[in-house]
């Protein structure tokens, strides 16, 4: 009597803790997919595509928008100032 309830209760405990494993992983892999997508664009062989990535993984990392170089002023101001 107690040991099937409480077997009962461990089995859906399992169940429950295996659904949330599952929904992490799910998170994890589309975390990761963006992730490489955006460094891929940041680290390609064309130079607009290559900047434009940058721009997206800084923003990413949490650079605030006002420091990202994203324009021609901004790169100019950075490296001549």
């Amino acid at each position: 009597m107690l040991i099937e309830r409480y077997l009962g209760e461990q089995q859906i405990l399992d169940e429950q803790l295996a659904a949330e494993y599952q929904q992490l992983i799910e998170q994890l892999d589309a975390s990761m997919s963006d992730y490489l997508g955006v460094l891929d664009r940041a680290f390609s062989p064309d130079l607009e595509v290559a900047l434009l990535g940058s721009v997206e993984l800084a923003l990413e990392f949490g650079v605030a928008a006002g420091e990202v170089l994203d324009s021609d002023a901004k790169v100019l101001a950075y490296f001549l100032d």
